[in-house]
């Protein structure tokens, strides 16, 4: 009726009448609905109130309101228009629910806490008249925003402003740049290279684009990359520019002792990828599926220590992909999805160029479980590597911790991640202007290098993590997870525990 908004409706016990709230210009009410007849009856004036959420209550309608300035419940008697206040909580209560089968009327109930499950016993009468009621209204903080406006009625006079349609070239506006964002990046080498990035993406989301200046913390050199996808048409199309320091160690053996020669460049590399993803809901179930092709051409310069045998062009190698990843939906507080798991095969050769000859296959595994209680996440990272001709040496799944500070192994073939992590203790603390630490967070971890058959099954380093999810200098966003990894190092000679710092963000 009257084209009005309605809102959470609910049955009456024998399903013949339907309560609902209804908005309109002049306020909310609530309205009843005799679904036998199909006709309306607003049981309330229109009035400035969040009335919300009614619910039958025997005879009685039960809904949320804030007549005394303070969310409760109340009640009202559609007989005669009455209201009656059932609740009386110190910070606010909402969402009633009725049981008449033990009389019973359930709410929630906001604490600092968080909502509290409550209830009160309640037969259909009681509660105090809202004329009784006395003001708890804080006037003191709405009247000076009202004359800070000029006690001006925005509403009084609406401007009416034509908006006239043009077309929309895409040609003509495939750039938006909106963010300048800093990043820490982990390398190849157990490092973290610096990174700020400028990013486009123009206002149909087909052309997302970005430019970033890298610092090789591991090289102490600057990387220059840009790119940018396409994705107004399928498949979806990827194309990158990086300039690099690049470093590799030449095995010479003289008289009988080896000696480790570093080879350092600078190379341009321009990639192009195509990718099918493939991305499926069901519930709280969440299924990816995506398919990559791509290739990439090489050029090296300013090269040190090369012999005449070291390329110096690479004619586009090939690269495909198959990525398959399922999660379930977590909770604010879980540290990770109770249930999740991403797998991902990567192959690489060298169709097109003569020099060089191998090949590469690669598989990388992430499973996700539920810890031993709440919030709690175990996880597993299981990746195996093999690897022929120029890629013999390229070590491109996930290393142990602490990897940098160990001796390099000669043949890596696989890694086992295990990690346990859970929350600790939740403290609120500020830390002046600079620093809100919202939680502390505990872990365990034990990583396994080249599992096989005739090997002992024992972890090559292992130890505990400590963290802090925080935000900084009062911002809202990005959160910040900031913490350290104390490592122990299971093999001889003992070495003393590595201390490695973790720092993340995400928005």
């Amino acid at each position: 009726p009257q084209n009005l908004m309605l809102q959470t409706p609910r049955y009456n016990s024998t399903e013949e009448k339907v309560i609902v709230a209804a908005v309109s210009q002049e306020g909310k009410t609530i309205v009843e609905l005799n679904r036998q007849t199909g006709t309306f009856k607003q049981l309330l004036p229109f009035q400035k109130q969040l009335l919300s959420r009614p619910v039958y209550a025997g005879n009685q309608i039960v809904f949320k309101a804030h007549y005394n300035g303070i969310d409760n419940i109340y009640r009202l008697n559609p007989e005669n228009g009455q209201l009656f206040q059932l609740t009386s909580v110190k910070f606010g209560a909402k969402n009633p629910f009725y049981d008449e089968k033990i009389g019973r009327l359930y709410f929630n109930n906001y604490q600092v806490t968080g909502y509290d499950i409550s209830f009160i016993s309640f037969e259909g009468s009681g509660g105090n008249k809202i004329d009784n009621l006395s003001n708890d209204f804080h006037n003191e903080y709405i009247e000076p925003l009202v004359l800070q406006e000029g006690n001006k009625n925005a509403f009084d006079s609406i401007p009416n402003k034509k908006y006239s349609s043009k077309p929309y070239k895409e040609l003509n506006n495939l750039f938006y740049f909106h963010s300048l964002v800093p990043a820490i990046e982990e390398n190849s080498n157990d490092d973290y290279n610096y990174a700020l990035r400028l990013q486009s993406d123009n206002k149909l989301n087909t052309l997302s684009f970005y430019t970033t200046y890298r610092f090789n913390n591991a090289l102490k050199k600057s990387d220059y990359l840009a790119g940018f996808t396409y994705s107004r048409f399928y498949p979806i199309l990827d194309v990158s520019y990086t300039n690099q320091a690049r470093l590799i160690y030449r095995r010479n053996v003289v008289n009988g002792v080896t000696q480790l020669t570093p080879i350092t460049w600078r190379e341009n590399v321009l990639n192009t990828e195509i990718t099918i993803p493939f991305t499926f809901n069901q519930l709280n179930q969440n299924y990816n599926l995506n398919f990559k092709a791509g290739t990439d051409y090489t050029t090296r310069y300013n090269i040190v220590n090369g012999n005449k045998n070291f390329v110096r062009i690479i004619d586009f190698p090939m690269h495909y992909q198959a990525a398959f990843g399922h999660s379930t939906s977590r909770s604010a507080r879980d540290l990770a999805p109770r249930w999740a798991q991403n797998v991902t095969l990567t192959y690489r050769h060298f169709p097109f160029e003569n020099q060089l000859q191998g090949k590469l296959f690669t598989l990388k595994s992430n499973f996700y479980f539920p810890g031993l209680f709440s919030n709690h996440s175990f996880q597993l990272s299981f990746n195996y590597r093999n690897g022929s001709g120029s890629y013999q040496q390229t070590h491109n799944i996930p290393y142990v911790s602490g990897y940098a500070n160990l001796t390099p192994t000669k043949n890596l073939i696989n890694t086992l991640l295990l990690d346990y992590r859970f929350p600790l203790f939740y403290p609120d603390w500020e830390v002046g202007p600079l620093a809100y630490i919202k939680r502390i967070k505990g872990g365990f971890f034990a990583d396994f290098e080249n599992i096989r058959k005739g090997n002992s099954f024992s972890p090559r380093t292992y130890g505990i993590e400590l963290s802090a999810d925080m935000n900084l200098l009062r911002f809202y966003l990005p959160n910040f997870d900031a913490g350290v990894k104390i490592i122990l190092i299971n093999e001889k000679p003992r070495q003393n525990p590595i201390f490695e710092p973790t720092v993340s963000y995400n928005f």
